[in-house]
């Protein structure tokens, strides 16, 4: 069920999500626990996630990414919707003084886009999918739903490793502010500018990110807190990627770690298939104040970081990368 000898672990939580009571599911539980007390990230299997669901989604979001620049163009919004490559550095969250990252980018928010109707900004953007693809916004939030329902059986797993009731986390997450982005690294062909990658090492800002990748050339590499050497993430059919984010470490005031890691340049420019990932980042209530939980601070080991509020925290972010 756990391969322990993998830099990045991967654990099958099917046994979990089947029967939390099992000895099988108390496995799943510490061996989550222990990825991200190491090394703040893990592959998972036997998460529900049909084949057949992950190749409608990837179909649609390469038809997207084939349209002609100009066609993508018209769907780039201010909060959400297309951003062409080189339009930020998520380095820059870091303080590194990087290029911009060589990844075209489209987010999309269900909550996002309720709320600019709600505020009368931009309401042409409710609209944000081209008429061209027509499964495109049918493929894309159907798939949103199952990494929120597949996030939240994961912060039930997390709860278990941290000694708390199984719904503690729930009403953080009433009226979360997740978002979905798909990244799309095409084929460069032109040499990259120095210290110029296609995502810039950075720490997510959220509690927990649900990554799909599809090919490993030009792919995702963590940093091991412990040795500071850069570690391959494989590509691995069927599986998901996940990573905590500095709100998680927060809530566990460091135990669990949120851990650098960046997008590499193929090795050979010009060759190899177009990289694409989808990252759902599972983010609280915006006014939700994130602070040391009680089982993970006590005598001789006080709370590390001051409490912040996940939107401020999660803005202040935001604008480093796009500061425009």
């Amino acid at each position: 069920m756990i391969q322990p000898q993998r830099a990045v672990p991967v654990v099958d939580i099917e046994p979990f999500l089947r029967d939390d009571g099992s000895d099988a599911a108390r496995a799943v539980v510490d061996g989550v626990r222990a990825a991200c007390e190491t090394v703040g990230f893990l592959e998972i299997t036997g998460h529900g996630i049909t084949p057949v669901k992950i190749e409608t989604m990837c179909q649609a979001t390469r038809e997207f990414f084939d349209l002609p620049a100009a066609e993508k163009a018209r769907y780039d919004f201010d909060e959400f919707g297309f951003r062409p490559s080189e339009s930020g550095s998520l380095a820059k969250t870091t303080g590194q003084n990087a290029p911009g990252d060589l990844c075209e980018t489209f987010r999309f928010s269900p909550r996002a886009l309720t709320a600019a109707g709600e505020r009368g900004i931009r309401r042409e953007a409710l609209n944000i999918f081209p008429s061209s693809i027509g499964q495109l916004g049918d493929a894309w939030l159907d798939w949103f739903r199952s990494m929120e329902l597949l996030a939240s059986q994961v912060m039930t797993i997390f709860a278990s490793a941290l000694g708390l009731h199984s719904g503690w986390f729930t009403p953080y997450f009433e009226h979360d502010s997740s978002s979905l982005i798909a990244n799309y690294y095409g084929n460069q062909t032109t040499a990259p500018r120095d210290g110029q990658l296609r995502r810039g090492a950075h720490t997510d800002f959220g509690v927990l990110t649900i990554l799909y990748q599809n090919t490993d050339d030009g792919g995702l590499e963590v940093r091991h807190p412990g040795t500071g050497s850069w570690l391959h993430v494989p590509f691995v059919p069927n599986t998901f990627v996940l990573n905590i984010g500095d709100l998680m470490e927060r809530w566990t005031n460091g135990r669990w770690l949120s851990t650098m890691h960046r997008v590499v340049n193929p090795l050979h420019s010009g060759s190899g298939e177009p990289r694409i990932s989808i990252p759902f980042f599972y983010r609280p209530d915006p006014d939700s104040i994130i602070s040391a939980i009680d089982s993970c601070h006590g005598p001789g080991d006080p709370p590390r970081f001051i409490p912040v509020k996940a939107g401020e925290w999660m803005e202040s972010k935001q604008r480093l990368i796009y500061p425009d």
